[in-house]
């Protein structure tokens, strides 16, 4: 019996080894390579949330404005500078962030001025005008020159709302001054700004009947 210990024992060792091969053979072969992944499942807050667009922070519309020159029914001879200086006041429109404004310099009435944005979306109308006159130079806030006499401006327009409703019609006479501090005059039945160029319409007259303008949308906007 003690003869046999030794067999019994190589014997019991070659099938536990066999056992063990047999157990290492079904598990998966592992690899080297960590890109090499398994399929991905997603899961129910993926799958909701890849169907919602993604939205951006636009702020609000900003308003269509359109710009054109004013044809009256009275007849009065305007000065060549006309169209010059309705361009200046759609630029200095422009600069606003909450405006888009376009410029077009064809000379329109007011009945086809709102036959026009009955055919168009939320879109304002300017129908600006311009005439030149002489004015005497009675400031007393400039040195002597040798001549007496500058321009003065004055600018109608008629502001239209979506649908052609007459917004505002008004009138804006500049007067001239050098003095930097000097203030409009007392307003009553006409809006005046300061022009200190003797011949020409220089910026701050055209910031002021620019503000002018934003004033009369801005409250109608409201």
């Amino acid at each position: 019996m003690r003869k046999n210990r030794p067999y019994l024992l190589l014997v019991s060792l070659m099938l536990l080894s066999c056992i063990c091969l047999a157990q290492s053979g079904r598990q998966p072969a592992k690899t080297n390579n960590p890109k090499v992944a398994g399929p991905k499942t997603s899961s129910p807050i993926d799958e909701a949330t890849a169907d919602v667009p993604s939205t951006k922070n636009t702020g609000p519309a900003k308003i269509p404005l359109l710009v054109s020159l004013s044809q009256q029914r009275r007849l009065v001879m305007l000065p060549p500078s006309n169209q010059f200086y309705a361009e200046q006041i759609a630029r200095s429109l422009g600069r606003q962030d909450r405006l888009t404004v376009e410029f077009k310099p064809q000379k329109v009435k007011v009945e086809d001025a709102q036959a026009m944005l009955r055919a168009k979306t939320r879109t304002y109308m300017l129908l600006l005008r311009f005439e030149e006159f002489d004015d005497r130079d009675d400031s007393k806030s400039c040195d002597v020159t040798d001549s007496k006499w500058v321009t003065s401006y004055k600018m109608d327009y008629t502001l239209l709302a979506p649908e052609g409703r007459i917004v505002k019609k008004r009138s804006i006479q500049t007067f001239f001054s050098c003095a930097r501090d000097v203030k409009p005059l007392f307003e009553l039945f006409v809006k005046n700004c300061v022009n200190r160029s003797r011949n020409t319409l220089d910026d701050s007259a055209v910031q002021c009947m620019t503000q002018h303008v934003l004033n009369d949308l801005y409250n109608f906007e409201r």
